[in-house]
């Protein structure tokens, strides 16, 4: 079995959702994700997190990929945005993953990421996230300070 924490911090800092910087008007989303190991069959990790995202972002705004992985491919037919991604700094990591925009209030999603990790282990982990606009706030501005 992979070190659950080993796992947890390489994916942790490979699939956070995108931090905007530019000041502005923004949308306040609560995001929930869940991180499964396939391989082992547990939970790495469940998490709730308020973030504040640009007013009106983009699909590519909302897709949990950190700095250093490269979108490869982005398909928009509807509500839907199918995507593939590559990761390579210290780890090898590819993956594939869908976003659902039923309405401008709610996303579902969900990424599949394998490969090695920056210390020679398999990856194979499965993300499934959902969010949901609960507010207004200042993009660039901190979450506590903010109303909702």
């Amino acid at each position: 079995m992979k070190s659950p924490q080993l796992v947890s911090l390489l994916l942790a800092a490979s699939i956070l959702p995108p931090v905007a910087t530019a000041a502005g008007p923004g949308e306040l989303w609560q995001i929930s994700t869940r991180m499964e190991d396939k391989a082992d069959k547990v939970t790495l990790s469940s998490r709730a997190q308020n973030q504040c995202l640009p007013k009106g972002a983009r699909n590519d705004e909302v897709m949990p990929l950190r700095k250093g992985c490269k979108l490869m491919d982005e398909r928009v037919s509807g509500s839907t945005t199918t995507f593939r991604f590559q990761c390579g700094e210290k780890e090898q990591l590819t993956g594939s993953g869908e976003i659902n925009r039923p309405d401008p209030e709610n996303y579902t999603g969900s990424m599949q990421m394998q490969g090695t990790s920056g210390k020679g282990r398999p990856v194979d982990v499965q993300l499934n996230f959902v969010g949901q606009r609960i507010g207004d706030c200042t993009v660039g501005e901190p979450i506590a300070e903010q109303p909702q």
